[in-house]
């Protein structure tokens, strides 16, 4: 019997992983009864890293923390022996809030509870996924979650978020910092930002959380004035460094203060759930997410499943929610957008898994007849 992988991220504001990769392999099914579908739900440290995680036999646990407006949150850490993977956008992300986004005071408070909480228990590996972040605070709640002071030129404690960092001129270590620094910290990262620039996490990142165009520059300089204190700090400059920028600059933090060393999330996670080998084994890759553009293929889950597919001359689909068209006729692949499929982009995000199943049929009509790509054979079904 052949086989075909589903491996795909979320489509945001719709389906999870999960719920993608169900919905996909129910479709293909039904039209291709004589194919095995495998589905493996993925993430790349943002939305549902966690989640993935513990489909992979990570244990999950409950965490009592507060998101990005301070306001009481039930969260989900995956725990495998002395490590901890702790997931911002579960607990203090973008895709917790609800209404208008506040980008001046959103903060990242929450992330550092829950990780201290695990390094009280005996955590000795703590890795950040830290995609999906609500704020811009450099991580200067991260720190003061996890018990250190930043205070102004006065000596007083700075508020919180991006406004609060504009006050920021100087940290001072908890009094638990040895137990901090004998930690093994790991950033699981999408992204490849820097700190500050045209690049970096206002200018890049910031429309996103709801900056206007007008206040990018000046939440870059206030950025600049935190990347001068926690050098002060810590004795090393990350801010240009790759992925520094990455969660409105809590990475520039974590490299600062704990030398944490930064890794892909998707590798990460796929490495977990064994993709490598599915793969490998497969006849055919099917992978997908919400919205399909240039930064797809850099770091995130659908270009990392096309590179695997390609080194094993697999026959891939890529099912996404709509698609950047210059990206999408840069792509030797076959491209889906469930836009096109159902013809309405209101109906493909209120009815995605039906049109996930209807693009699953198709996938599976295409496989019986010869594959993804034209004159491909069809693997045998014997």
């Amino acid at each position: 019997m052949a086989t075909v992988v589903v491996a795909t991220d979320k489509f945001k504001g719709s389906a999870s992983a999960e719920q993608a990769c169900e919905a996909l392999c129910a479709g293909i099914r039904s039209s291709a009864e004589s194919w095995r579908c495998v589905p493996i739900p993925l993430a790349d440290g943002g939305d549902g890293t966690v989640a993935a995680l513990g489909r992979a036999g990570w244990r999950l646990e409950h965490v009592s923390v507060v998101d990005a407006r301070g306001d009481e949150v039930s969260a989900n850490v995956a725990i495998a022996g002395e490590s901890v993977v702790v997931e911002l956008a579960d607990i203090c992300g973008i895709a917790r809030w609800r209404g208008r986004l506040r980008p001046w005071e959103a903060h990242t408070i929450g992330l550092g509870m829950a990780i201290h909480e695990q390094i009280t228990r005996g955590r000795t590996h703590v890795l950040v996924a830290v995609g999906g972040s609500a704020s811009t605070d450099g991580g200067l709640g991260l720190l003061t979650g996890l018990g250190f002071r930043v205070l102004d030129d006065g000596g007083s404690p700075v508020d919180q978020g991006l406004e609060g960092l504009r006050a920021a001129a100087r940290i001072v270590a908890p009094d638990d910092i040895e137990a901090l620094l004998h930690v093994t910290w790991s950033v699981l990262v999408d992204v490849d930002a820097p700190l500050l620039g045209p690049t970096g996490s206002s200018f890049r990142f910031g429309p996103q959380k709801g900056l206007r165009d007008f206040e990018l520059a000046e939440a870059d300089r206030i950025l600049w004035n935190w990347a001068q204190v926690l050098a002060d700090y810590s004795g090393v400059n990350v801010a240009d460094e790759p992925g520094s920028g990455a969660a409105g600059g809590v990475v520039a933090a974590l490299r600062a203060v704990f030398d944490a060393t930064v890794v892909s999330g998707f590798a990460f996670v796929a490495k977990q759930a064994g993709l490598a080998a599915a793969v490998e084994s497969a006849d055919a890759v099917v992978t997908g997410e919400g919205h399909l553009d240039v930064t797809s293929l850099t770091g995130k889950v659908v270009g990392g499943v096309i590179e695997l597919a390609r080194a094993n001359d697999l026959p891939t689909f890529i099912v996404v929610g709509d698609a950047n068209t210059a990206t999408r006729i840069s792509l030797p692949e076959v491209v889906i957008t469930l836009v096109d499929l159902v013809g309405d982009r209101d109906r493909a995000m209120s009815d995605t898994a039906v049109a996930l199943d209807g693009a699953g049929r198709v996938v599976g009509e295409r496989l019986m007849v010869g594959g993804a790509f034209p004159g491909t054979s069809a693997p045998s079904t014997g």
